[in-house]
């Protein structure tokens, strides 16, 4: 006889995970982010090269062009923990397909003796 059960409850996470938000570098238009880069340099460091003289400042100038045309350009998209960074078309038609092929291969494989035998193979798995 059981006189005495401990349970432990866990209470239910009050917040889900944060998304991560990261630049989409594969959806980035970088013919356009090379003109503005190239445009934004030349206006605002090129031509006042010969102004700076602190080296901090001539990098943190930079840095914030850098940072702005990211901004402008490069779009942005969440991560979580379900996310697959590493998936592509190419991925997504080689799911597709193969998934395809599983279907095919399920149905023709359906047939009254197969089923017969899945079941006596289970009712042996079972009775070991």
């Amino acid at each position: 006889s059981l006189s005495y059960i401990s349970l432990r409850v866990h209470p239910p996470p009050t917040t889900h995970p944060q998304p991560i938000l990261h630049m989409d570098v594969d959806r980035t238009d970088w013919k356009n982010w090379s003109d503005i880069i190239t445009r934004s340099l030349h206006r605002y460091i090129t031509q006042y090269l010969d102004n700076y003289t602190d080296p901090l400042k001539l990098w943190s100038d930079f840095s914030s062009i850098l940072d702005t045309v990211n901004k402008q350009c490069i779009p942005i998209k969440k991560v979580c923990e379900h996310s697959k960074p590493f998936w592509n078309p190419l991925l997504s038609e080689l799911s597709d397909k193969t998934s395809k092929q599983h279907k095919t291969a399920m149905k023709n494989s359906f047939t009254p003796l197969n089923v017969h035998r899945h079941k006596e193979a289970k009712e042996k798995f079972s009775s070991t």
